[in-house]
C-alpha cells in the first residue's frame, strides 16, 4: 500500500520525454517555466495544448535564458 502511495503522489512529477528542454534533457528550470506559462495562458483562457506547443517551439528557438514574463508575451505574440 505505501509503495501504491508513493506512485500516486509522484506521478504528476515525473516529466515526459517530450517534456524535454532545448538540449533534450529536462531541466527543472524548463520544466518550471514552461508550466508557469501555459498556466498563465490557460488562465486567460487560451488552449492549453495549443499554448504547450507555441511554449515549446519559443523555447527550442531560445539560445540565453528568457523569464516567464518575456515567454508569455512571445506565446501571446504567436497564438
Amino acid at each position: 500500500k505505501t509503495a501504491q502511495r508513493i506512485i500516486v503522489d509522484l506521478k504528476d512529477k515525473i516529466t515526459k520525454p517530450d517534456d524535454a528542454g532545448p538540449s533534450g534533457m529536462v531541466s527543472p528550470v524548463f520544466d518550471n517555466r514552461r508550466n508557469e506559462a501555459v498556466q498563465a495562458l490557460a488562465m486567460l483562457g487560451f488552449n492549453k495544448t495549443a499554448s504547450e506547443k507555441v511554449i515549446d517551439k519559443i523555447l527550442m528557438h531560445q539560445t540565453e535564458i528568457i523569464s516567464v514574463e518575456e515567454l508569455i508575451k512571445q506565446a501571446l505574440k504567436n497564438l
